[in-house]
Parts: C-alpha cells; structure tokens; sequence
C-alpha cells in the first residue's frame, strides 16, 4: 500500500502543475474593441459579389495575431456567414497594423478578436464594424418614463 505524507503530494502537485517555460510564454490577449484603439492602419472587409448575389448575411469574427513588430502573423476566421466572406475578412485583416505593446519594457505579440458584421440597409450590402452598428447583437435600453 502507498502512504504519501502531505508535503510528499505538495511537492508532485507543484512539479506536475508547473508549465514548462516555453508553455508560460504567451503573448498578451485585447479585446475586440481595445484591439481597434491600437491599430495605426486597417482595411475593411469587401462584401463579396457570390455572398451578395445569394443575400448571405451575419457577423464574422476572427482571431488576429500580431508579432511584436506589430504586424498581422495570422488571421484565423472563427465565423463568417460563408466562406468568401470568412476569406475576405482574412485577407482585409491581414493588411492591418498595429502599435507595438510593451509588457514590462519589452516589446510582445498580441492577439484579439476583430469582428465585422455582413448586412443589407436598405436593400444595399454593407459591412459595419461594431462601432458602426450598436445595435447588432445587443438589446438597446429603454428609457424609462
């Protein structure tokens, strides 16, 4: 039978619960709408003509990587209502820049998630950033007489 003291399980619960060094390096995460306030440069998404000819709408999200340099090292599409809006939104994403983020003086990669909505107003294709469109995915307030 096996008899295990308590510091005996301490001691196996630190070393087996400790990651290794390259799994603590990560890079830092932002929100969608803290990513947006750190760009120097963004494209917006293109509606493509297959998606508006066949009136496919929704949100599309992806999650951006960004090096330390502050360039776009991986787009990686999440959601999108069809996949030539989901390459759209790739490519758009691909061409932003962002300021550098320093973590404790040195300069770290990053990632967030960006997402674009994919609609027709009035009968017209629009792509609108959550800026643009409040309302999409929210119950607005109402104000209370």
């Amino acid at each position: 039978m096996w008899r295990f003291s308590v510091r005996m399980l301490l001691a196996m619960t630190i070393i087996f619960s400790v990651p290794a060094h390259s799994q603590t390096t990560s890079s830092a995460r932002f929100s969608g709408r803290s990513l947006r306030t750190i760009t120097e440069t963004t494209v917006a998404p293109l509606y493509p003509q297959d998606a508006i000819t066949a009136r496919r709408t929704g949100v599309a999200v992806a999650l951006v990587t960004v090096t330390e340099k502050g360039v776009v090292s991986k787009v990686e599409v999440l959601e999108a209502p069809s996949p030539s809006i989901g390459a759209s939104l790739s490519e758009a994403l691909s061409q932003w820049r962002f300021k550098t983020a320093t973590i404790d003086g040195h300069a770290t990669g990053y990632t967030g998630k960006v997402t674009y909505y994919f609609v027709f107003q009035n009968g017209k294709p629009a792509v609108l950033d959550p800026n643009q469109a409040p309302y999409i995915g929210r119950w607005p307030t109402k104000a209370r007489s």
